[in-house]
């Protein structure tokens, strides 16, 4: 009798230890975007995603398995790590439009999800029926992201629901290290203002100030031209105005003839049209944030090189120049690159946390 009664307890043991330890590290409890806490009693295995930023972050921490549906875009659009194509392959069903109104709520409800990721920007309009339906939501900045901090917020919301904290530092430091790089080489460069523009549509639509991409040149040390604050719609007049010495425009429906009609074209010399992926480099706020400075010195480098150089005539000596055509000696620009370096490094180590 001893010998089974020994077995008993050992079993009763291992299934005490095994539920207690569920109890205390399954549950996780989050605070979103938008401030409120959202507790989930297990790592969700049925995962509705509602914006590509969201979606290319599950890519990056290795969890796309546990999506059953998601966004159109991210079901056509998303290249990042082959996004796109490994949730076609995996039947993952495609729930509308990116926006609120063009979501379908039915196919949500019909996946039977344990957890909705949305974003605050697009998807609170929709906030009552998912609470009606006694969804699980969780609001992310997503596309509405406003400065690199509202990024490496997501990375941590996300990364904490499934238990990856280690990707929070290996992202931040990815972030990191491309943007010292780019303020380095973006140190001597004349082309100072940038002008962003997203799209052409009743008037010309600039990022402005108190948006992601503003904070991404204000790292990189360079001026965002536009004066507006937000996303704005403005008239050439207020462009020329401005008088940027880089205008970045995205191809969203945006081609020659357009550029021609809106008074774009004006701005000869300056304009670049980005190619689709550089556009999802710069518009999308999640993973490719790292590549974004990339782009910005690709562009800064084209339009320097098109810069005039002074003449002969119009320097006294050829020892010192300004910012185009330098003639400095070769020792005192490693100096002044080192120090920088330096520098560089001692304010990165400080800055580029999240608080």
């Amino acid at each position: 009798m001893e010998k089974p009664l020994l077995r008993i307890l050992v079993v009763t043991l291992a299934i005490v230890t095994l539920a207690s330890s569920s109890m205390v590290f399954a549950q996780v409890v989050v605070t979103d975007s938008i401030g409120q806490t959202v507790t989930l009693a297990e790592k969700p295995s049925r995962i509705v995603v509602l914006s590509p930023s969201i979606t290319e972050f599950l890519a990056y921490i290795g969890e796309l398995d546990r999506v059953v549906g998601t966004d159109s875009q991210s079901m056509s659009i998303v290249w990042f790590m082959n996004t796109s194509a490994l949730l076609r392959e995996r039947g993952v069903v495609d729930v509308g439009g990116y926006w609120w109104s063009a979501v379908n709520v039915e196919k949500i409800l019909e996946l039977k999800p344990d957890l909705v990721l949305a974003d605050k920007g697009a998807h609170l309009p929709l906030r009552k029926i998912f609470e009606d339906y006694n969804l699980t939501v969780i609001y992310l900045n997503g596309g509405s992201s406003s400065s690199i901090n509202d990024v490496l917020s997501d990375m941590n919301i996300i990364t904490t629901v499934f238990g990856k904290n280690n990707y929070v530092d290996k992202f931040a430091d990815e972030v990191q290290s491309a943007f010292l790089i780019a303020q380095r080489e973006l140190m001597s460069s004349t082309p100072r203002k940038v002008l962003v523009v997203v799209g052409v549509y009743n008037g010309i639509w600039v990022a402005g100030r108190g948006t992601f991409i503003d904070d991404v040149l204000s790292r990189l040390g360079l001026e965002n031209a536009a004066r507006t604050y937000s996303w704005s719609a403005v008239n050439i007049e207020k462009i020329l105005e401005w008088s940027p010495d880089i205008v970045l425009v995205t191809p969203m429906g945006i081609d020659e003839k357009v550029l021609k009609e809106s008074g774009l074209s004006m701005l000869e010399g300056r304009i670049h049209l980005l190619n689709e992926t550089e556009a999802d480099i710069m518009l999308r706020p999640g993973p490719l944030i790292a590549q974004a400075p990339s782009v910005i010195i690709k562009y800064v480098e084209l339009s320097q090189a098109k810069a005039p150089v002074p003449t002969a005539s119009a320097t006294t000596t050829t020892s010192t120049a300004g910012p185009t055509g330098s003639h400095l000696s070769f020792p005192t620009i490693l100096t002044v690159a080192l120090i920088f370096l330096v520098l560089g490094t001692l304010i990165g180590r400080y800055a580029w946390r999240i608080k």
